[in-house]
């Protein structure tokens, strides 16, 4: 798996070295095909953390709070309109989280 520089530090600075802790960090910010709970809980909290304040936050904490993958398929769509509507770049690995946590019509 790639290296995060915050599952570095981590790694490095406070000697956590439980690959399912160092995962959830590297994929806290794009997910992943495959998340495990904790990877989802994360992915979703860094989101909706109380400090967050932009439109659909409500939504967004309200759709976690429900269900968490929900939530997940919640930010990975309005990371990528978000990033889509500014004419961002978008790392291929968020595409990968995105079709494999957002249902199509075929299925």
């Amino acid at each position: 798996m790639a290296r995060c520089v915050g599952a570095y530090f981590i790694e490095r600075d406070l000697g956590i070295h439980d690959d399912i802790i160092l995962n959830a960090i590297r994929r806290h910010t794009i997910g992943a095909p495959e998340m495990t709970l904790i990877d989802q809980i994360l992915f979703v909290a860094d989101f909706i953390e109380p400090g967050r304040d932009f439109p659909g936050i409500e939504q967004a904490r309200q759709t976690a709070k429900a269900d968490l993958a929900a939530g997940v398929r919640y930010e990975i769509l309005n990371t990528l309109s978000f990033l889509i509507k500014g004419q961002k770049k978008i790392y291929p690995k968020t595409i990968d989280t995105y079709n494999a946590w957002v249902p199509t019509q075929e299925q």
